[in-house]
């Protein structure tokens, strides 16, 4: 069974990382203030190994980022992928879209 909307998406398969994806949260933010392509994707590498990421995908272009993250440890992930963007880029600023 599988249930897709713009925030959740449900269903009972594994991930790549061997885990069910019953409680990932797909969220999309505008990004802004990211100079240049490599920064980016710098970017996405530091916030890909915060513990409860299942995927991020940075989108120089469009300034957009796409996460997904286990739902219920939504408030801690974000303080942490929070803390990796103002470390990385400190001029970045991340609104939910």
């Amino acid at each position: 069974m599988s249930k897709n909307n713009d925030y959740t998406i449900k269903n009972s398969k594994k991930n790549l990382r061997g885990k069910r994806e019953e409680n990932i949260m797909n969220t999309k933010y505008k990004i802004k203030g990211l100079d240049c392509a490599n920064c980016a994707a710098e970017l996405e590498r530091a916030i890909q190994k915060v513990e409860g990421i299942e995927e991020v995908n940075i989108n120089f272009i469009t300034e957009r980022m796409e996460l997904k993250y286990d739902e219920n440890n939504e408030e801690e992930i974000m303080k942490k992928v929070k803390k990796v963007i103002k470390r990385e880029e400190p001029d970045v600023i991340i609104e939910k879209i």
